[in-house]
């Protein structure tokens, strides 16, 4: 894909991206539903960020981060996400080996 402007962390999206994380490792299960039911544009909004655009990316099983964005990256959905020009900031975290990245434009 061609090259998009670099992403700005974010600390709520990040919050976001380790909650979902736990959450998965806690309950064995990889899911963009949480166990609490929730989607991942409701734990965006339960950490007060107001998005115009968003996006989820999980994956389990990998053990590091260059394992876990080459998976990312030669996923085709997965990569659209990454370098979506939609985008302009990101939280990741990771527990357990359950990975979460979270995509996002503020309105």
């Amino acid at each position: 894909m061609p090259p998009v402007p670099p992403l700005a962390l974010e600390e709520r999206l990040r919050r976001a991206a380790a909650s979902h994380s736990q959450d998965m490792a806690d309950h064995g299960t990889m899911s963009h539903v949480g166990s609490d039911g929730s989607s991942f544009t409701d734990r965006i909004e339960r950490e007060q960020y107001d998005w115009s655009a968003a996006g989820e990316n999980i994956a389990s099983g990998y053990r590091t981060v260059d394992g876990v964005m080459n998976g990312w990256l030669t996923s085709p959905g997965h990569c659209r996400n990454i370098m979506s020009r939609n985008y302009t900031e990101f939280g990741g975290a990771e527990s357990k080996y359950y990975w979460t990245q979270v995509f996002a434009r503020p309105r």
